[in-house]
């Protein structure tokens, strides 16, 4: 397989499992995933970090303890590749987490985020001011 057809590299970034922060913040060095200016040397240790391949969810608690907060940190390579690997570690928060719902604030102009929601099974929960809320429960 040439370089250029070459897919991201599973040794390259952890697999279908929880990972440390220290190994989480290899997702943020993209300029891409620097939102709002957070640096990779910001990711806080109390938060959990779940990665499969190019996608990293970061995943805390929120003031109500039956919803977990996601968030989604994508290597550039696995754009465009990321739904099973996204919906997959989902479950696998759900699994450890056992929460009525899972939510994520996603900057209403960054498309490709919405997109990637909506193919995996999210439901809009909301919106507020730039941003819309997208949840998910597995049943």
């Amino acid at each position: 397989m040439s370089e250029k057809t070459k897919k991201p590299s599973d040794d390259k970034f952890a697999r279908g499992m929880r990972i440390s922060v220290e190994a989480a913040r290899e997702y943020l060095r993209h300029p891409s995933q620097q939102l709002d200016g957070v640096q990779p040397g910001d990711l806080i240790a109390d938060f959990d970090y779940y990665a499969d391949g190019a996608a990293c969810l970061v995943v805390h608690a929120t003031a109500k303890p039956d919803i977990w907060m996601v968030h989604i940190m994508v290597d550039p390579d696995g754009w465009g590749r990321l739904d099973a690997k996204v919906s997959g570690l989902l479950r696998e928060v759900w699994k450890d987490k056992k929460p009525k719902r899972l939510i994520a604030w996603i900057e209403d102009d960054r498309r490709a985020a919405v997109a990637l929601v909506k193919r995996i099974g999210c439901t809009k929960d909301g919106k507020m001011a730039n941003y819309e809320m997208w949840g998910w429960s597995w049943a």
